[in-house]
């Protein structure tokens, strides 16, 4: 009879400390405020760009549809992940990585960004 009561508890404990895990993964996220150039304009004041889903390759949605547009200015706002910012379409090109609330500086031109989540150990 006390055999049920230790199994319940044990199998709370792994719900419990299975849900926790699920939940900070779920809460991981990338965000990026940036400024871009527009018709050979640069745009004031800055845009943003969160929620944004993990080891993904996000283009820039102001500037995609423009060959000679780019965004400059990032500042990395994820409190979780490192924002990889990049010159080229698909991702392509030298990266330049900002750890969280890093800002990289204006001549870092990028036209796509990948969030990837900090190590936590």
């Amino acid at each position: 009879m006390r055999l049920r009561p230790a199994l319940l508890a044990l199998a709370s404990a792994f719900v419990l400390v299975t849900s926790v895990a699920t939940t900070a993964h779920a809460d991981a996220e990338g965000g990026i405020n940036y400024r871009y150039t527009q018709s050979g304009e640069a745009t004031d004041p800055h845009t943003s760009l969160v929620e944004q889903p993990l080891n993904e390759c996000i283009a820039i949605p102001d500037i995609e549809n423009a060959e000679t547009a780019y965004a400059y200015a990032a500042k990395n706002v994820s409190t979780n992940a490192r924002a990889e910012i990049y010159p080229e379409d698909g991702c392509g090109g030298p990266k330049t990585v900002l750890a969280p609330d890093e800002e990289a500086p204006d001549s870092v031109h990028f036209r796509t960004v990948k969030f990837v989540p900090t190590s936590t150990g």
